[in-house]
């Protein structure tokens, strides 16, 4: 054989294997997204059939409020998700502002919350700390189907000023209450 048809014969080889290679790493891909279809249809599916009989209430707490201010939702320790990332070594517990660095190392640090969804605010308390979101400056808040720590969760995704809150309230009553007060414009003063 020639030098010619040995290197043909090579590239060929190499072409068959890498096609190969995508292609299996395309199946598992596949694998992957359709149980994400399966779980992100049927919570969309059971947000969309709740919100039709949806009534909102006024909710009790324990604090007061401001004169004009009602509290809609209100759930203690859900589940909050937030990225940890790490500079020189050290990890920076802030919010993440990079949308592609925050969903892409699937390692989110779970912590417990209490969260309030007033008619002007949503307030998020957690390890001692609190953040408080004029629902004004919310630019979205909806039913999110996210992958964290192994596991695919359906939760909550509230974007606001360049930050993202994914939370787990394990009820669709979060999603409803902010819809209905959009939608009713209870916002004003």
């Amino acid at each position: 054989m020639e030098n010619k048809n040995i290197v043909v014969i090579t590239i060929v080889i190499l072409w068959i294997i890498s096609l190969m290679i995508t292609g299996f790493l395309a199946l598992l891909y596949n694998e992957k997204i359709r149980v994400y279809k399966n779980i992100n249809v049927k919570y969309l599916e059971s947000v969309n059939e709740q919100e039709n009989n949806y009534q909102l209430k006024e909710q009790k707490i324990d604090y007061e409020l401001p004169l004009g201010e009602i509290c809609y939702f209100f759930k203690k320790g859900i589940s909050l998700y937030k990225k940890t990332k790490e500079y020189n070594g050290k990890k920076d517990k802030q919010w993440s502002h990079d949308y592609k660095f925050y969903y892409k190392n699937n390692v989110l640090t779970k912590i417990n919350a209490d969260i309030y969804l007033t008619n002007k605010n949503v307030l998020i308390e957690y390890e001692n700390k609190y953040l408080k979101i004029d629902i004004k400056k919310i630019f979205s808040l909806i039913a999110f189907t996210f992958y964290g720590n192994k596991e695919w969760v359906t939760g909550v995704e509230i974007i606001f000023d360049d930050n993202k809150v994914l939370l787990n309230p394990e009820t669709n009553d979060l999603v409803l209450a902010y819809r209905a007060i959009k939608k009713g414009e209870l916002t004003d003063d």
